[in-house]
């Protein structure tokens, strides 16, 4: 008896293993089409301004081991995709004060980021800044001041210079299995776009400490890549990497280094490999 229920076990994990196994592989070959759904749905005039952020959030959990987390994150998408459960239209032919209203209905009041909170913190800086953006151009258009419904709660987490650190450390290596997926990958996302803090506190809407921004400055100027010029994403480990070659990170980045003559904003943490960067760029 022990026997048949040892080979009824070993059988049952085995059909389970291959299905499950199966699911993977339609879930992992249904990433493009996704690509494809967003575009459809912006189309049909769906807000999508977290979609990609969301796929670099599998990326993220893929880097850092949790497969499961990546596979859930990802069935979560692609449920969300297909049925459009959760997702609003955009007010269609609507004034600057309704475009205004719906975007500020996107504030996420328990982070108030402008992105779902069951997202790794990295994924809230891009849309969040790009969020303050276009409700500034509204807010000059309608003549109402800007002002968020919620403060921004999820900058206390990095708030901590050396906190600030240990975040942006989390982006700087991706494995070379996730580095073919293209693009500048989390560290675009949540570690270049922190050059732009700047636009938060022009409008009021956070103070950041003069240490925290010379955090910020050094760990720019101690990671920018001697070979190349280059600020990105770091492919490999510590002891073993090469520079992803990202133009669009570094545009970021660069901007924060230098003012639009080329001057250091500050002389201790000045641009360097210069004649090295623009030879790279080039090439």
């Amino acid at each position: 008896m022990r026997k048949r229920i040892l080979l009824f076990l070993v059988l049952a994990l085995a059909i389970s293993g291959i299905g499950a196994g199966l699911m993977v592989r339609a879930t992992i070959k249904s990433v493009p089409t996704l690509f494809e759904r967003n575009a459809e749905l912006k189309a049909q005039g769906y807000y999508m301004g977290e979609f990609e952020f969301k796929m670099l959030g599998v990326i993220y959990h893929l880097n850092e081991g949790d497969y499961l987390k990546a596979y859930i994150t990802l069935r979560r998408i692609i449920t969300e995709m297909e049925t459009t459960e959760g997702l609003l239209k955009m007010p269609q032919g609507g004034s600057a004060e309704e475009r205004m209203a719906f975007l500020l209905n996107r504030q996420d009041p328990s982070t108030g980021a402008f992105m779902d909170p069951r997202y790794p913190i990295f994924t809230y800086i891009g849309p969040t800044i790009n969020m303050v953006d276009v409700l500034d151009d509204l807010s000059q258009q309608t003549g109402r001041p800007l002002k968020l419904k919620y403060p921004l709660y999820f900058l206390e987490e990095i708030r901590p210079p050396k906190q600030l650190r240990v975040y942006l450390e989390s982006l700087l290596y991706i494995n070379e299995s996730w580095a073919g997926m293209g693009g500048p990958g989390p560290y675009g996302a949540g570690a270049s776009e922190m050059a732009a803090f700047g636009g938060l506190e022009r409008r009021g809407l956070y103070s950041f400490s003069e240490e925290w921004k010379n955090t910020l400055r050094r760990w720019f100027y101690e990671t920018q890549d001697p070979n190349t010029g280059y600020w990105g994403v770091r492919i490999g480990t510590p002891s073993n990497w090469r520079q992803n070659l990202d133009p669009n990170s570094t545009y970021h980045i660069i901007k924060f280094v230098v003012d639009e003559w080329g001057e250091n904003r500050d002389p201790k943490y000045p641009l360097r490999y210069a004649a090295t960067l623009a030879h790279s760029i080039l090439k």
